[in-house]
C-alpha cells in the first residue's frame, strides 16, 4: 500500500497561503516565487498583486493607485513614472527595494549630471552690455519641482530663471531689475518667494495652464518695518526671521491673499529657519543654538544649545584622503546640454567611505572653534528628528527634539554629535544642510564642511540608538565627495543643497574666468551638481547587477531549502 502524501503548504487555501506571505521578508518572497509554478502563479497573479505587495511598499495612507508617484515623490531620474513603467505594486516594490539598496551599498554606484544655464540676454538691464557677460549664469539659490519637472534658481548677478529639468531649456525668467542679486528663494507646492532690497518678500504662484509650464504670476508683496534676514516656506505657511528679534508667520492660502497670522519675539536670528508640518518653527541663533516657537500662538517652546546640553554621545570622522578622488571628479567640466539621462556610472572611487569613530578627534587643531564658541547654521526638523550643522565642522543629530525640550536628561540621551575634519576655522561658512526621511533606504543627511560634501546614512531604527543597544558606529556610515567641480581644487561655499528620494543636489563651482582685460573682477561660474543613486532601467528590467544582494534575491532555491531557511529564522 502506497504511503499517503503528507499535506504541504500548497494544499492550504489561497487565503491562508497569502496570509503566510505577509510574514515573509521581500527577499524570501522573491525566492519563493522561483520555487514552483504553483507559488509563482499565486505570488504574481495580477488579481493578487495589491494583496501581496501593497504593504511592502512605501506610500501615503489610503493609497489606492499610483497617482501619488506623480505628486508626492522627489526623483530626478523620473524612474518612478516614465522610465520604469510602473504598472503594478510588484513593480513598485521592486523599484523601491533596488533604490533602498543603492543608497545602502558599501560601494554605491552613482551617476552625475551637471546643470548650468548658459548666458541669457534677458537678465540684462538698460545701460548694461549683456554681450560682455560670461557664457553661464552663476546659480545662487535653487529649488527643484519634480512633479512639474523644472528647476527655479536665483543668480548672483540678479534675475530668476526656470529651467526644464530634463532638457536644460529655459522656460521662463525674471530680469535683473526684477530680482536682486543674491536673492534668497523659497518654493513649495507651486508657490515661490524671493526677497527684495527694501525688506519686502515677493510671492508668486505657478500658472497651471498646460501650455505655460514654468510660468509664474505675481500674487503680492509682503512688507516689513524691520530688516528681514531669512524665510522658509512649507505650504501654506511662510515663516520670516529678523535680526531685530522678531519673527513673522503668514498664511498663503488665506481668503483674499496671503495674511500675516502671527508676530513673535525671538532671539537674534542669523537667517537659517525651518518649520514642520505640525506647529513648530525653529530659528537659528548662531552661537546660542536654536529657539523653538509655536506658529499658531507664537509661544516659545524651548531652546536647544549644544554647548549647554551635556551631550554624551560624541563621534568623529576619521578621514581617508586620496588624489584619485579629486581627479576622478575633475574629469567632466562641461555641463550636459541635456541633464538626463545621468552620465556613465561612477563607482565608489568618487565617494570615499569615511570611518566613524567613537569619541572626540584628538588630532583636531586646538585653534579650531570649541563647542562653546561654535557658530551654528541650518537646523532642520523631520518628524521628531532635528539635525544641525556648525562652522566648527560639527553635525548634531537629536532623535527626539520634543523630548529634549522637556528634559535635559532626555536631551543628553537622544542627541549625537559628530565632528568632521576642517583645516581652517576661518573658511566661509554657508551653513547648509539636507535631510531625507521616509523614502526607500536609510535616513540621509548631507552637509558641507570646509571643501567636502558629507553624505551620512543612518539607520531608521532610532529606538536601538536611544536605548543603547546600538552605537552610532553600528547605525551610520559616512561618505564624502569634493564640493567643487572646478579644476585646480578651487573652492567656494555651497549656496544651497538638498537630498531627495533618489539624488542629492548642491551648487558647485564650475570655474573662474578672468576678465582683467575688461577691467572687471574675475567671473565665478556656478551650476547645480546632481548625484543620483537610482537604479538604471537595465537594472529594473533585468533584475541583475554586480552586487551580491541583487543576485541573491532572485537565485533559485528548492522548497526544502526555503523552508529550512524560514525555520532557522533571519
Amino acid at each position: 500500500m502506497a504511503e499517503s502524501r503528507r499535506p504541504g503548504l500548497c494544499d492550504l487555501p489561497n487565503e491562508l497561503r497569502l496570509r503566510i506571505l505577509d510574514f515573509l521578508p521581500t527577499r524570501s518572497l522573491a525566492q519563493l516565487n522561483q520555487v514552483s509554478k504553483t507559488w509563482h502563479h499565486l505570488i504574481d497573479d495580477p488579481d493578487q498583486d495589491k494583496r501581496v505587495y501593497l504593504n511592502r511598499t512605501q506610500h501615503p495612507p489610503g493609497t489606492r493607485d499610483f497617482s501619488f508617484l506623480l505628486h508626492e515623490t522627489s526623483c530626478f531620474t523620473e524612474y518612478y513614472t516614465k522610465n520604469a513603467n510602473i504598472s503594478s505594486w510588484r513593480d513598485l516594490c521592486r523599484y523601491q527595494t533596488l533604490l533602498g539598496r543603492s543608497w545602502s551599498r558599501d560601494a554605491p554606484t552613482m551617476r552625475t549630471s551637471l546643470i548650468a544655464p548658459r548666458r541669457m540676454n534677458f537678465i540684462g538691464v538698460a545701460g548694461v552690455d549683456v554681450g560682455d557677460d560670461p557664457p553661464r549664469v552663476p546659480v545662487w539659490r535653487f529649488r527643484p519641482d519634480f512633479q512639474r519637472r523644472f528647476i527655479l534658481a536665483t543668480t548672483q548677478h540678479g534675475g530668476l530663471i526656470v529651467t526644464d529639468m530634463d532638457s536644460g531649456k529655459l522656460l521662463w525668467h525674471l530680469r535683473r531689475d526684477q530680482v536682486r542679486s543674491y536673492a534668497h528663494l523659497e518654493y513649495s507646492n507651486g508657490w515661490m518667494a524671493f526677497d527684495r532690497y527694501n525688506n519686502a518678500i515677493e510671492i508668486w504662484q505657478h500658472d497651471n495652464h498646460p501650455e505655460r509650464r514654468g510660468y509664474f504670476k505675481k500674487v503680492t508683496e509682503l512688507h516689513h518695518d524691520v530688516e528681514t534676514r531669512g524665510f522658509q516656506m512649507l505650504w501654506p505657511t511662510l515663516c520670516v526671521t529678523s535680526p531685530e528679534e522678531r519673527g513673522f508667520v503668514y498664511d498663503l492660502s488665506a481668503s483674499g491673499g496671503p495674511k500675516r497670522t502671527k508676530e513673535m519675539v525671538i532671539g537674534c536670528g542669523t537667517g537659517h529657519i525651518d518649520q514642520d508640518e505640525r506647529d513648530t518653527v525653529v530659528y537659528c541663533l548662531g552661537t546660542e543654538g536654536y529657539d523653538f516657537h509655536s506658529k499658531s500662538t507664537g509661544q516659545k517652546l524651548g531652546s536647544l544649545d549644544p554647548k549647554n546640553m551635556s551631550i554624551k554621545h560624541t563621534y568623529h570622522v576619521s578621514h581617508r584622503h586620496g588624489n584619485s578622488l579629486r581627479q576622478s571628479v575633475m574629469t567632466v567640466r562641461e555641463p550636459l546640454s541635456r541633464p538626463l539621462p545621468p552620465q556613465k556610472p561612477h563607482t565608489s572611487q568618487q565617494l570615499l567611505v569615511q570611518p566613524l569613530r567613537e569619541g572626540q578627534n584628538t588630532a583636531r587643531q586646538a585653534s579650531l572653534l570649541s563647542l562653546e564658541n561654535d557658530e551654528w547654521g541650518a537646523g532642520l526638523l523631520r518628524g521628531d528628528m532635528m539635525t544641525a550643522i556648525s562652522k566648527g565642522g560639527r553635525c548634531m543629530i537629536c532623535l527626539d527634539w520634543p523630548g529634549a525640550l522637556r528634559s535635559s536628561k532626555r536631551a543628553s540621551d537622544v542627541t549625537f554629535l559628530i565632528e568632521m575634519e576642517i583645516d581652517d576655522a576661518t573658511y566661509d561658512f554657508g551653513g547648509w544642510l539636507g535631510v531625507q526621511r521616509g523614502s526607500p533606504g536609510p535616513t540621509r543627511i548631507i552637509c558641507e564642511v570646509d571643501d567636502k560634501v558629507y553624505i551620512m546614512r543612518l539607520t531608521n531604527d532610532f529606538d536601538s540608538l536611544i536605548d543603547g543597544s546600538k552605537t552610532l558606529t553600528d547605525a551610520m556610515d559616512v561618505l564624502s565627495v569634493p564640493s567643487s567641480c572646478a579644476p585646480g581644487g578651487i573652492e567656494i561655499p555651497i549656496s544651497f543643497m538638498g537630498v531627495y528620494d533618489d539624488c542629492i543636489m548642491y551648487t558647485c563651482l564650475l570655474g573662474i574666468a578672468p576678465r582683467a582685460e575688461c577691467g572687471q573682477d574675475p567671473y565665478i561660474a556656478k551650476g547645480i551638481n546632481v548625484i543620483t543613486f537610482a537604479p538604471t532601467p537595465e537594472e529594473m528590467n533585468e533584475l541583475s547587477g554586480d552586487t551580491e544582494e541583487v543576485e541573491n534575491v532572485w537565485e533559485e532555491v528548492n522548497m526544502r531549502d526555503f523552508l529550512s531557511q524560514q525555520a532557522e529564522g533571519p
